[in-house]
């Protein structure tokens, strides 16, 4: 292997046999010691196979496959192994790890265009969860790089299914794309079966939020002239269904690029073994150069989606860096999960030309498996040290650690945005989907300070950052409102909307005053009732507010601003429709009642949605313990009360599930008052059900910091949201 271009220029194809100490197989028998070029004569090939009868010489075919071990192929697909991954442990490197070539110090291995490396490996899925799957997960091969040494294509093609790795950690190895096609593994750590992913789709969000490719474990950097694929496996009804996402290109990719290059480091929880990501895992890649963020698509059963149609999720082990020189433009939704996040260097420039949306909670299910419930994940993050232009909505909170940063956002901007994430796993007896609405709003950082304030909605903003006495970056610049008023969205009828009161007549909402008795509906008997108004908030007057007309199939028209609850017979729960999401439910159905003194119950359909602006004041109303009211004959939910309802399963006649209640309760508690007495009266406590908060935080619902966020806007001005996050967070 030493002088293999030197001494045999003529050479076709180099395998290297299965050839390692099963006492020491991480540690390499076959050493590359010299400079050393692949390719110089046509075909030629350096090949590590896992068994001496592989040819090793073809990737595996895209579509759905038998589960078979085919010799031809860079990889055999292995279904029943019930491993993570193969080198998660000594014990399984010995076991699996069937050829190791090792690259010395300072050397380079270059691939011209009419060569290939080719590094063998089984991939397939993980156990009977199948999860993770599409890794590694049975014999492979590596090549270990000592430091400063480095793989170059300058055209070939290296197909990686087993391991590039480091000798020793951060050692400076790299594998250079000048040109040329890289194909690794694309690994999926969340994937739920066939059933769980139709559903998420038709719910209409990604089925996918966990996925890296860990298997280059050293730095890698891809030109434009260079391809990245990744192969993702999952596994359906007897059939393993294989699909090639372009990850980066100069043609149509995730990452688009058009000129410079991407770097991309994997670093794994512990080195050099590659497991289950557990908060430590990150991905770091560094844009340098002209990038468009575009969309990949996958197979998630025997049908493959795309995530142009829906919110790209960058996963929580993911770090984005716009470097100094650099552009990046967002052209399609995405969605940077919890612990997440994306930097804009000095020099560099990010234009938002889609929805870009930071969580800032928990979202429940979907790390379950993928991190476990005991680790943390901070909120995303976005830091702008650069110029950052949002051309439509926008979520998140934008921090900066430099002078001389902006923020600039057009007419088009609006500040929140939500998404939906699976609250369970679906299965082929689940009738409804049910998931969990994740919202997120527009802040940032203002004045010396570090006041956390909102940017107007659909407003042409222009912000700049400079340095405290501190160091610390602040923004300052177009008028803003405080953060406390835009962190939980306002759900407002306007004046003149009719509410059911308890004797079946109407009484404009803006009338209505607590004590009021109304008719509301009781889901824990699942029958219309008596109710007491509460609070009717009155909302700020408002200049060219949007409007939504909201047309029900019963002739009705309920009038809203922002947004407003209302309780959706299709997906069994209460929803809030909003400016960013009311065409979703035109066709969806809804309770209500036959109204005109009558409160039989009956379902309707919204049929319309009709928009545009209007200035002035507008309500928003909730009933004692219910939360709910009448409106317009529409059964509808009030202001700002996320992780107050939607708590328990409902049952066809919309009522709560006693057994499915009883084991919420014992799974995650119950609060008492005492929990919340320096922040909550006691008749707030009772009004507001606040001790299924538990609950409710624990599902994912929502998260601790919202809620109080709602009572300080609300109740009690005067509460320190950080102590109280202490206080409450302990019991």
């Amino acid at each position: 292997m030493a002088n293999y271009n030197a001494a045999n220029n003529t050479a076709q194809t180099v395998v290297v046999i299965p050839n390692v100490d099963s006492s020491n197989a991480a540690s390499p028998l076959t050493w590359i010691t010299e400079d050393c070029t692949i390719g110089v004569s046509s075909g030629a090939d350096v090949r590590l196979v896992i068994t001496a009868d592989t040819d090793c010489t073809a990737n595996p075919t895209i579509g759905s496959t038998s589960i078979s071990n085919d010799s031809s192929s860079y990889a055999h697909i292995n279904s029943s192994s019930g491993i993570t991954f193969a080198d998660s442990s000594a014990s399984y490197i010995s076991t699996y790890l069937k050829s190791n070539v090792g690259i010395e110090k300072d050397v380079t291995v270059t691939i011209e265009s009419t060569g290939e490396l080719c590094i063998g490996g089984t991939v397939g899925v993980g156990n009977s969860s199948q999860r993770p799957t599409g890794h590694v997960n049975g014999e492979y091969c590596q090549v270990t790089m000592k430091d400063n040494s480095s793989i170059v294509s300058n055209g070939g093609d290296i197909n990686l299914y087993g391991y590039i790795k480091e000798y020793s950690k951060d050692n400076g190895s790299t594998v250079i794309m000048n040109s040329g096609t890289m194909t690794q593994p694309l690994v999926f750590y969340d994937y739920y079966g066939g059933t769980h992913s139709l559903v998420c789709v038709t719910v209409g969000t990604f089925p996918l939020n966990a996925y890296d490719f860990p298997c280059c474990q050293v730095k890698s950097r891809y030109y434009y002239q260079s391809t990245l694929n990744g192969i993702g496996g999952v596994y359906v009804s007897s059939k393993y269904y294989i699909s090639q996402a372009t990850l980066i290109s100069s043609s149509s990719a995730l990452f688009y690029i058009t000129s410079g290059y991407i770097d991309i480091k994997y670093t794994p929880k512990t080195f050099g073994y590659t497991v289950v990501p557990a908060g430590t895992t990150t991905t770091q890649l560094t844009i340098n150069s002209t990038c468009e963020l575009k969309s990949m698509e996958v197979y998630v059963s025997s049908t493959s989606v795309d995530t142009a149609d829906y919110y790209l999720p960058i996963p929580y082990n993911f770090n984005i860096e716009v470097a100094n020189g650099s552009k990046l433009t967002i052209s399609n939704d995405v969605k940077f999960l919890m612990g997440s996040g994306l930097t804009i260097d000095s020099g560099a420039t990010a234009t938002f030309d889609a929805q870009v949306l930071f969580y800032q909670e928990n979202t429940g299910y979907i790390y379950q498996y993928v991190i476990g419930t005991s680790v943390t994940l901070d909120p995303a993050y976005l830091i702008n040290n650069g110029t950052l232009t949002i051309q439509s909505s926008f979520g998140g909170i934008i921090d900066t650690t430099v002078a001389g940063a902006t923020i600039t956002t057009t007419t088009a901007y609006v500040n929140y945005l939500t998404e939906k994430e699976a609250s369970k796993q679906y299965s082929t007896s689940d009738v409804l989907a049910k998931y969990n609405q994740i919202t997120a709003y527009a802040g940032i950082y203002y004045g010396a300070d570090r006041s956390l304030y909102s940017m107007q909605t659909k407003t042409a903003n222009s912000f700049t950052s400079s340095l405290n006495s501190d160091s610390k970056g602040y923004w300052s610049g177009s008028t803003t409102s405080t953060y406390t008023e835009e962190a939980s969205s306002s759900t407002c009828l306007l004046p003149g909307t009719r509410i059911t009161m308890a004797d079946g007549t109407y009484k404009p909402v803006e009338e209505l005053k607590p004590g009021d008795a109304v008719m509301v509906f009781n889901h824990m008997t699942g029958k219309m009732d008596t109710g007491i108004v509460a609070v009717n908030t009155k909302e700020p007057n408002a200049t060219d507010a949007f409007i939504m007309a909201l047309n029900f199939s019963n002739g009705r028209t309920v009038r809203i601003s922002m947004e407003h609850g209302f309780f959706d017979v299709d997906l069994n729960k209460y929803v809030y429709i909003s400016e960013n999401n009311y065409e979703e439910f035109i066709g969806h159905r809804f309770c209500a009642v036959k109204g005109n003194g009558s409160i039989e119950k009956e379902i309707v359909t919204l049929e319309s949605v009709d928009t545009y602006y209007e200035s002035g004041v507008f309500y928003s109303p909730e009933s004692y313990k219910h939360l709910n009211l009448i409106t317009e004959d529409v059964l509808s939910i009030g202001a700002d009360i996320r992780g107050l309802f939607n708590i328990f399963e409902l049952d066809e006649n919309m009522k709560v599930i006693p057994e499915l209640m009883q084991k919420d309760i014992e799974t995650y508690g119950l609060y008492t008052y005492e929990d919340w007495a320096p922040y909550l009266t006691e008749a707030e406590f009772e009004a507001f059900n606040a001790k299924y908060l538990k609950i409710s935080f624990g599902k994912g619902i929502t998260t601790l910091r919202n809620l109080l966020i709602v009572i300080k806007k609300y109740l009690h001005p005067d509460i320190d949201i950080e102590e109280a996050l202490r206080f409450i967070g302990r019991r």
